[in-house]
């Protein structure tokens, strides 16, 4: 099995050599990109995992379904994503303690509850 890790910020090359350094470069394809744009040429993937970056791609109606049609029959889709009890938007502004950390970032931070209804 073949991993393809696909990071808008980190150019491929860049992502290839930590990949091969580490010893995994053969199972590891780095590319340059997210979400539905990063192809798997023909082939459906199991799993699709997405850490620290959903946020900021796949909140848009209709991504999501979109993204689990890529999966193959019985695949899974994992996000870990950073999250809020109460939305910027109830709240009226990003929460001092978060903006000095992230800054305006935090927008695209939503509750569990926005998320389950995704």
């Amino acid at each position: 099995m073949v991993v393809v890790a696909a990071d808008w910020w980190i150019p491929a090359e860049d992502a290839a050599a930590v990949f091969a350094q580490a010893g995994i470069g053969d199972r590891v394809k780095a590319s340059t990109g997210g979400g539905a744009r990063t192809a798997v040429r023909g082939r459906k993937p199991r799993p699709i995992v997405s850490i620290d970056a959903f946020e900021y791609f796949g909140t848009a109606d209709g991504y999501l379904p979109c993204l689990a049609h890529t999966l193959r029959p019985g695949g899974q889709l994992g996000i870990a994503t950073p999250a809020m009890t109460r939305g910027v938007r109830e709240l009226g502004t990003i929460p001092p303690h978060i903006k000095r950390v992230v800054g305006k970032e935090a927008i695209a931070w939503h509750t569990a509850h926005w998320w389950r209804f995704q």
